[in-house]
């Protein structure tokens, strides 16, 4: 939910989209591990819930791509990173949704730069019953 308030309110505030001002990309690798943070340790009480929120995630990453493509490889290839690593670290116990495993994979494919295909090979999450 925070997330979801964060681009409605926080991001137009920031100046996201107005006239020539763009955010660093710094801003936007902070921004990635936030959400990568909140994404991996996200359980929402129904699928109904999980495919809104993605669906929220999906807006983003659309509007930013179309307003600061710059900033969106930047984010996307922090993103990929973190779900990278954070793989190596997942284990029966993390167990994520459909949706979550389907983003990761984006994000590993979409991965603007190069230096992610030296990273280890990680095996694939564990989607929930």
């Amino acid at each position: 939910m925070f997330n979801i308030l964060w681009v409605v309110f926080l991001v137009p505030a920031l100046g996201f989209g107005q006239g020539n001002h763009q955010p660093s990309l710094s801003f936007y690798q902070q921004l990635a591990k936030k959400d990568a943070s909140y994404e991996q340790g996200l359980n929402l009480p129904s699928s109904v819930d999980d495919d809104d929120f993605w669906k929220d995630q999906q807006i983003f990453e659309e509007q930013l791509l179309a307003k600061n493509p710059e900033g969106y490889r930047t984010y996307i290839n922090k993103k990929a990173e973190l779900y990278r690593i954070h793989e190596l670290s997942c284990d029966e116990s993390c167990r994520h949704g459909e949706r979550f495993v389907l983003k990761s994979q984006f994000y590993k494919e979409h991965a603007a730069t190069a230096q992610y295909a030296s990273l280890p090979q990680t095996k694939k999450p564990q989607i929930k019953n």
